[in-house]
């Protein structure tokens, strides 16, 4: 399998939109299920853009299970209602921007039905996001860890974060975003904040 075509990267909660630029460069994208869990990363969060700027949503997770776990086994803490907090802050969010309305249905049912294992939850999320934004891509789950530097991908794995800058080759859009009369524009936001913004014209 030739290295441009193949990707392997981490599994994000409504990945960054620099995630989906890097993806969109690859025929087949490897998600590393594998790995363990990465404190602080874009895996159980996401950022949009609400009323007062930039907003956090992250999903909890069952404190010390995923310690040293593959993330194909970190569990979700539902003992906070966080799917009510994230559907809230959504609507809040993006009720008023040109797309909401043409998606809201499809996103509903991640909010309102009960989810434990994390891959999982953003794996059926992402098969929503390649839908929406008509990406054709083999998606392959590891079935072994793979060391840095193996030969046959292009290893992708906590490049987009949010503790690093976006690397320099990744072009991201611009666009108008729904406070843009009292906001600078904010790069690389959850994907959601582009689609519902721009709908899914992605490039």
């Amino acid at each position: 399998m030739s290295k441009k075509n193949a990707l392997l990267i981490e599994l994000q909660y409504l990945p960054a939109i620099a995630w989906f630029q890097e993806v969109i460069q690859y025929d087949t994208i490897f998600l590393d299920c594998k790995e363990h869990f990465v404190k602080g990363s874009y895996r159980n969060r996401c950022y949009i853009l609400g009323a007062n700027g930039p907003q956090r949503l992250s999903i909890p997770l069952v404190k010390g299970k995923h310690q040293q776990t593959a993330m194909e086994d970190v569990l979700i803490c539902n003992d906070i209602n966080w799917q009510k907090i994230h559907w809230q802050a959504l609507r809040s969010a993006y009720k008023k921007s040109p797309f909401f309305e043409f998606y809201e249905d499809l996103f509903y049912p991640f909010y309102h039905r009960r989810f434990e294992n994390l891959f999982a939850y953003n794996l059926q999320l992402l098969h929503l996001l390649f839908s929406i934004l008509r990406l054709k891509k083999e998606i392959v789950l590891t079935a072994n860890y793979i060391h840095p530097g193996t030969n046959g991908f292009a290893d992708f794995r906590s490049v987009i974060s949010p503790k690093k800058e976006t690397p320099q080759h990744i072009s991201l859009p611009v666009y108008t975003q729904v406070f843009s009369d009292r906001f600078q524009f904010y790069e690389n936001l959850s994907i959601i904040d582009f689609i519902c913004n721009s709908g899914n014209a992605l490039a």
